[in-house]
């Protein structure tokens, strides 16, 4: 167990949270101590590895909203690429064995495929948080205000698919799809035909009711650099493995459902054969800094502050209308 855990610290590649970590140090103290000198020494390689995996961790990528920042926001396309760096890091280092572990119920933790759908995951988050935003003011400056900020973000999304990171346009396209969003109707209303003509497209793009048929057709091409979108994988996985048993019988004994495991490795190594649209070196460094200064960023129930400008909107829109 010791030199299991010292390989996995040893490996790069392998992202843990601090929970797991955390776990790893209470393991250790009741190792710690053992009447061997090999042993001994196994578990300060450990220690030291859990320290350097703290060390390496890059933080965690919270981001900020437009109305926050002390200068000007990146544009949606500089956004974007600093959107698909920051993915495209997560993406390439899972392996096709999680994907695998994660159906199966075989391991408790997938810590690069954890990391990669928690970023997709915080990145729609912070994009609700944005658009619902207290600083964005009230009143009708507040639905202008809010309607501009939605219109950056449906401008972030048509980039993000134009450069093939379908994960990120995902993600915000699902921020906006979402309850506390949707239901601000005149926010939505206050965005230009253009705009809204793209956000239409965009939800075509992704759309779940036709199994995300426009989305398959551009993800089919496996030659484009491109970052597939975790949601669509892991239903994907779903259905897959619906209806299937985990063992196969034959000659009235239990087997290992072999082909089962066969169809679920070579859709693994498919999903994860892209190529990413940029490295590191080709994003715009401001949008990188401006993505990741949201480290100190205030959390606040996004539910009701939204109920709350609904009941404002509603309001407004009666005033206008005479009632």
């Amino acid at each position: 167990m010791l030199h299991l855990l010292n390989d996995w610290l040893n490996d790069e590649h392998v992202i843990f949270d601090d929970d797991i970590l955390c776990n790893m140090r209470e393991f250790l103290a009741f190792v710690n101590g053992a009447e061997s000198e090999e042993l001994d020494e196994l578990v300060l390689n450990i220690l030291h590895g859990i320290c350097e995996k703290n060390y390496r961790r890059p933080p965690a990528p919270l981001i900020v909203s437009p109305s926050q920042q002390t200068h000007t926001h990146p544009s949606p396309r500089d956004l974007a690429i600093a959107l698909t760096v920051l993915e495209g890091e997560r993406y390439k280092r899972i392996v096709a064995s999680e994907y695998m572990a994660c159906v199966s119920g075989l391991q408790p933790y997938f810590p690069n495929l954890s990391a990669a759908i928690g970023l997709n995951q915080l990145i729609s988050k912070w994009v609700r948080s944005c658009i619902l935003d207290e600083s964005l003011g009230n009143g009708r400056n507040g639905i202008k205000a809010r309607s501009k900020v939605k219109k950056y973000f449906v401008k972030t999304a048509e980039e993000c698919r134009k450069i093939r990171n379908f994960s990120s346009s995902g993600a915000i396209i699902s921020a906006l799809e979402s309850e506390v969003i949707a239901r601000l109707t005149a926010t939505q209303g206050g965005m230009s035909i253009r705009t809204t003509q793209t956000h239409g497209n965009l939800l075509q793009f992704f759309g779940k009711k036709c199994n995300y048929k426009d989305y398959r057709k551009a993800l089919k091409n496996q030659q484009m650099c491109s970052i597939p979108w975790h949601v669509v994988d892991l239903e994907d996985i779903q259905a897959m493995m619906e209806g299937d048993a985990d063992t196969a019988q034959e000659d009235n004994s239990p087997q290992i459902h072999l082909e089962r495991w066969a169809r679920l490795k070579r859709w693994a190594m498919s999903a994860l054969h892209y190529q990413i649209p940029f490295t590191g070196e080709d994003a715009c460094q401001m949008a990188k800094d401006y993505f990741m200064a949201g480290l100190q960023q205030e959390h606040f129930d996004q539910e009701k502050r939204s109920l709350l400008l609904k009941a404002e909107e509603d309001k407004i829109v009666s005033k206008r209308a005479g009632f």
